[in-house]
């Protein structure tokens, strides 16, 4: 059981959630501004699911999500429209970016269709700050899988969206890029954004504030 305390408002709630997909039994939890939880568990209980179903991507079995007070906005595919002001920002294991745009130019447009006003220097800072500086006018296809899965993250920290769910992270990242992502989470909990990171990586969770742990429901 996540203690969020008295202090905080929670931005997201899930109750007897059984996603599509999934093989752990009914889940309920709350995540708080400023909070940033750990998902964890064995490989096929549905991790991911459960981070498509609380996006509003796909339909669950059973249960109910709120986010900011109300359900997520359901839609049919992935996409980078205004339905992120009103379901929390997914970055899924693989994100395709777009192929004629540099990197800082991806996120800047993902920035403009969102809602958001960032200047280019704070979209710069940020890419920085996770490690891409020789990177900030490189094409996708000139990057590594784990320059990719930066970019993406970076992608969903640039949004004014409040809550952002992020699927293994650190898969393809060295010790030296997960310290600075791990900075990177740290300074967005503390501006009041909320994470809901999966991963089973004990470099990354064990910096955050708490961890929601999956296993299959026993027959």
């Amino acid at each position: 059981m996540i203690d969020h305390g008295v202090r905080f408002k929670r931005l997201l709630e899930c109750s007897d959630l059984i996603p599509r997909n999934s093989r752990f039994g009914r889940l309920t939890f709350g995540l708080a501004s400023g909070e940033w939880i750990c998902v964890s568990g064995p490989s096929g209980v549905g991790k991911s699911s459960l981070l498509f179903a609380l996006a509003g991507l796909c339909k669950s079995i059973s249960g109910r999500i709120h986010f900011c007070g109300s359900e997520p906005t359901g839609i049919r595919a992935i996409s980078f429209g205004s339905h992120r002001q009103h379901a929390p920002y997914l970055v899924p294991q693989s994100l395709p970016l777009f192929s004629q745009l540099d990197i800082l130019q991806n996120v800047l447009f993902v920035q403009s269709i969102s809602g958001n006003r960032a200047s280019p220097e704070a979209c710069r800072d940020l890419l920085i700050k996770m490690g891409l500086q020789d990177r900030l006018h490189s094409l996708p296809s000139q990057l590594s899988v784990g320059e990719k899965q930066r970019v993406c993250v970076a992608l969903g920290l640039a949004t004014k969206t409040p809550v952002v769910l992020i699927d293994e992270p650190t898969s393809n990242l060295d010790a030296d890029c997960v310290s600075s992502l791990i900075r990177v989470f740290q300074e967005a909990t503390q501006s009041g954004r909320s994470l809901l990171v999966v991963s089973n990586d004990p470099r990354l969770t064990a910096f955050a504030d708490g961890m929601l742990s999956l296993d299959f429901e026993q027959e």
